[in-house]
């Protein structure tokens, strides 16, 4: 080579990653310096001096190395980006230790600073995301090796995800939580729609160490074109003992409208039980369970409901896309009733391993599901399963159990369903997170939203109650006691409430408080019928202060007949005087009497004042009272904020009012959500009205799926449900909504028309169990018509856990009614036994009650 020839230049393998200003961009700098001053070695150079050099932190990967170099991200290891740089500080002549230090130093101001979430085109696992994992065939019969996942067959509710991402993607902020049963495909809808999402987005996943906290600790740093992944919602923003859940709402809803951070992107999933608890319109600020305003707030409007079964339209193209999918195909000839999602999976293998369990391991599932019906977390632990189970098992099968009894169980519960997790898994915490106090359990969604229905006549036995009153958290205690008192496990719910207060839980006094009082199991009827009975007599005008003493004047129809009659003979001002001087010794209606009067005086400031003193001593005819003055007056914001405020959640008459209001207002979403409430005492006008509005919003769906489950339903819900199908030309759906309840129904009827009454009994029994709530009573008044009244009260008993038994006066009315005074008495006042026998009596400690 001539002397005036130049040494040609190696190209560069790694160029200088684009990284704006900030701790980020000074490590690059630095790594890519050194990268220069090392005469840019190839990749495989600096990884085999990397292998050579066992002294090094860290051992990476070619391309592992080439991220470390090239990508604008913060290196995952501190330990890489080290050992690449020492590597490099060698090649160069540059002082190892203080290159050493620089890189530990910027790695970790850059990790402090880094955007929450990772690249959204790094994101290639989908079971990290935490989509079901889906059935498997096996080779032999396909052929060749499937995808990840099943082909996907898109739905009407991806459409509506699809116009909420778009809104992201044009600059605006959007939030979409997709509402659906276990395995109807949520979360799958989910990752088809980060599919849209461009290469210059993040997604964060927040769940380490917890998730409500991981969500707080970084929510603040979340910046534009970020994907926030929140499935399984509930975890964030349900933490019914803790105000986490409303912290995290409250910061959401402060991100979304903050459009510095534009464009966002919130996708959560969530069980519509979750839903409706957390949308529900807010109790009464003193009321023991505490709202979720927050919530409700960031959740309105902002739902996409999931079927949990395919349409005929749906199961018509999932037919045209199972051609090149065996698990499409397996799918599309095996599931039942569209249940596409459930099948893929692997819910056959799962309620397979449930139904054939050996002894044991059913009564460990059953354990399981109990727990859960009556308000133990998800997380259940060891010591609970093992001292509940025993109870679901008979002498004899106890007898024939090993020593090995639990473990056997536990392992055959455990055991994968064609790739799906078993019935009950141990719960592992991740490295680094704190561990749990005791082995913990979880059982599948699935089979828990399966068992809830399966197990909806069974009581759970003594063991259950027994294992969560010694080794369940305080929070669990006040779900489970007032669960017991639901059933009328009066005792029982007692029990767990003096160990809550027992555990400083200051919630746990209103329950006991209520448990002590007998008025709280119907104690009063016969003092309101005296009332309702009362005679009045037309009394001169000279007698009139005479009758109105003041022990009389606690009956709030005698003082409102004396104050008419004060006001008739014209001595207003002597009425107003009189009845204020009622008001310091009379129940709450007179308050509201006096509030009345005084608007009528047109002196509103003064009768605004009185209803709200009676409001907040619980009148609600006084709550409705100022909002109807509010709303005349022209101030229907001001009107349905104090509705709101104030109402109590069995107040369904207040509901409707709001619901009224806020439907005048325009706002129909709001109403939807009040009028359900309004319609939680049964009230059909109510109910079909909220279908109405979900069928004018286009909601069809939502609308069957509100009749066939509203409080109280019918067959002739269900009949307007299916009428509503029909409409749409969904003939197929609409028969299938009417065909067991109404077939049931009209069975039981016919057969007690023919007098063949215990066909009759047994037909109103599959009525019942069908969702027809009127149907119970009516197998208990015909059981008692055939002089079967201990069955009766069973039954009713029975059905006291699906809700159709809201409190024991049915029961000891059946009891009375068969002239058994003291064990209707007895009833009412100590409830049952969980072995279905009348509790004896029992008391609260007076402990536990102050």
């Amino acid at each position: 080579m001539s002397d005036g020839a130049k040494t040609p230049r190696r190209p560069r393998l790694v160029r200088r990653p684009n990284v704006a200003v900030g701790p980020l961009r000074d490590l690059k700098n630095l790594l890519y310096e050194l990268y220069l001053a090392a005469q840019t070695p190839t990749l495989d150079a600096i990884a085999a001096q990397i292998a050579a050099d066992d002294a090094l932190p860290g051992a990476p990967s070619r391309d592992t190395i080439a991220r470390v170099l090239s990508e604008a991200e913060v290196p995952a290891q501190q330990a890489d980006a080290v050992s690449v740089a020492v590597v490099l500080a060698r090649r160069a002549g540059w002082d190892e230790g203080d290159v050493s230090s620089k890189v530990r130093s910027h790695w970790l101001q850059a990790r402090l600073a880094a955007r929450p979430g990772q690249p959204i085109r790094s994101m290639t696992d989908p079971f990290v995301l935490e989509v079901h994992r889906a059935i498997e065939i096996p080779a032999p019969l396909t052929g060749a090796k499937t995808s990840t996942l099943p082909t996907y067959v898109a739905r009407p509710h991806d459409d509506q995800l699809r116009a909420v991402v778009s809104t992201s993607l044009a600059g605006s902020s959007a939030m979409a939580v997709l509402v659906g049963g276990s395995s109807a495909g949520k979360t799958r809808s989910c990752w088809e729609a980060l599919q849209l999402i461009p290469d210059n987005w993040r997604l964060w996943h927040p769940i380490d160490p917890d998730r409500p906290e991981a969500a707080l600790e970084e929510l603040d740093q979340v910046r534009s074109r970020t994907v926030i992944w929140l499935n399984e919602s509930q975890h964030y923003l349900f933490t019914p003992n803790s105000p986490l859940g409303e912290h995290v709402a409250a910061r959401l809803r402060s991100v979304l409208r903050d459009p510095s951070r534009a464009p966002l992107l919130v996708l959560g999933t969530i069980w519509p039980e979750y839903w409706a608890t957390l949308t529900k319109p807010p109790a009464k600020a003193d009321a023991p369970l505490e709202p979720h305003p927050q919530a409700r707030a960031l959740l309105t409007g902002r739902d996409i409901a999931v079927p949990d079964a395919f349409s005929s339209t749906d199961l018509a193209i999932l037919h045209e896309s199972a051609s090149a999918d065996p698990r499409l195909r397996q799918a599309e000839t095996f599931a039942s009733d569209g249940h596409i999602t459930q099948y893929l999976a692997g819910v056959p293998a799962l309620l397979e391993r449930y139904r054939t369990a050996p002894p044991s391991a059913r009564a460990l599932i059953y354990a399981a599901i109990d727990a859960r019906r009556v308000g133990h977390g998800v997380a259940l632990p060891h010591a609970l399963l093992e001292m509940a189970a025993p109870g679901y098992l008979t002498d004899h099968q106890w007898d024939q159990v090993s020593d090995d009894w639990l473990e056997e169980a536990l392992a055959y519960t455990a055991a994968p369903c064609r790739g799906a997790r078993g019935p009950l898994t141990r719960i592992r915490p991740r490295p680094g997170t704190a561990p749990l106090r005791q082995p913990s359990y979880r059982l599948s969604d699935y089979l828990e939203q399966y068992g809830r229905v399966s197990r909806r006549l069974e009581c759970p036995p003594a063991e259950l109650w027994e294992a969560i009153l010694v080794s369940a958290s305080p929070d669990t205690l006040i779900d489970a006691a007032q669960s017991a008192m639901d059933r009328g496990l009066l005792r029982v719910a007692a029990r767990l409430g003096e160990r809550a207060a027992e555990e400083g839980r200051p919630d746990a006094l209103p329950l006991i408080t209520m448990l002590m009082n007998p008025d709280t199991q119907g104690h009063k009827i016969a003092q309101r019928s005296r009332l309702r009975n009362r005679r009045t007599v037309a009394l001169p005008a000279t007698t009139v202060r005479q009758r109105a003493t003041p022990s009389a004047s606690s009956e709030l129809r005698s003082v409102e007949w004396t104050v008419a009659q004060m006001l008739k003979q014209g001595r207003v001002r002597e009425a107003v005087a009189w009845l204020r001087d009622q008001c310091t010794v009379s129940e709450p209606g007179t308050l509201r009497l006096m509030g009345n009067l005084l608007h009528d005086l047109n002196r509103t400031e003064e009768a605004h004042s009185y209803w709200e003193q009676a409001t907040l001593k619980g009148d609600h005819h006084a709550l409705r009272r100022r909002a109807t003055a509010l709303r005349k007056a022209g101030h229907m914001q001001q009107a349905i904020t104090w509705l709101g405020e104030h109402m109590t959640p069995q107040d369904s008459s207040s509901a409707a009012m709001c619901a009224e209001l806020l439907e005048i207002a325009g706002r129909t979403q709001e109403a939807i959500a009040w009028w359900k409430q309004a319609a939680a005492s049964g009230n059909q006008v109510v109910i079909w009205h909220v279908a109405t509005l979900l069928e004018a919003d286009d909601r069809l769906d939502s609308a069957v799926q509100w009749l066939c489950t509203a409080p109280h339903t019918n067959s002739v819900n269900r009949r307007r449900a299916a009428d509503i199908l029909q409409r749409a030309g969904r003939r197929t759906d609409a028969l299938k909504v009417l065909h067991d309840s109404q077939l049931h129904r009209d069975e039981a009827q016919h057969l007690e028309s023919a007098q063949r009454l215990d066909e009759a009994v047994e037909a109103w029994k599959r009525a019942t169990l069908d969702g027809d709530h009127g149907a119970a009573l009516r197998t208990a008044q015909l059981l008692q018509k055939m002089q079967r009244t201990d069955e009766a009260i069973g039954w009713l008993r029975s059905s006291a856990e699906i809700g159709h038994a809201r409190d024991l006066m049915r029961e000891s009315d059946l009891l009375a009614s068969a002239g058994r005074l003291d064990e209707a008495n007895c009833l009412k006042r100590y409830g049952w036994e969980p072995d279905g026998s009348i509790a004896d009596s029992w008391h609260i400690s007076k402990n536990a009650s102050t």
